[in-house]
């Protein structure tokens, strides 16, 4: 348990991923999915793994209406991978973060499965959303809660 079940975890992944550096990924360096940088942490006091996908930014900011959608989400949301959205302090960009529970990891579906397979359809639905907020004057499209991810 702990953080070498979290190497272990991370390792495989890396292997399915075709990753060849997974201790560099282990140790928190970006990796890329589905064209999204992305990043692994262990969370050692909740025994969670984090994963961050930088889902990049509108062109012309985040109008209030995106802004509004996105603290909706976080609120609104009951999957057990506990999504949040959030904005980098470092470059403004939409971020998504997961945070699976290790023994989900273990036991329920592996690490490769949910970045590659299930996560897909849930940055496209984001990035769909960012980029409709650049067209002039929309408003950013509302996105009811589907169990995403």
């Amino acid at each position: 348990m702990g953080i070498s079940e979290f190497r272990q975890i991370a390792e495989g992944f890396c292997r399915q991923a075709g990753l060849p550096d997974s201790l560099s990924i282990v140790r928190g360096n970006a990796f890329s999915i589905h064209g999204r940088l992305a990043w692994l942490h262990y969370l050692p006091d909740s025994d969670q793994c984090r994963i961050t996908l930088d889902l990049g930014q509108p062109g012309h900011g985040f109008p209030p209406a995106m802004l509004r959608m996105m603290l909706e989400f976080n609120c609104a949301n009951q999957s057990r991978h506990l999504p949040a959205l959030g904005i980098s302090q470092k470059n403004g960009h939409a971020l998504l973060m997961l945070h699976p529970s290790m023994a989900v990891l273990r036991k329920e579906t592996s690490l490769f499965a949910l970045l590659d397979i299930q996560l897909k359809p849930v940055i496209k639905a984001w990035v769909d959303c960012l980029d409709a907020s650049d067209i002039d004057g929309m408003e950013a499209p509302v996105m009811l809660d589907r169990g995403f991810v």
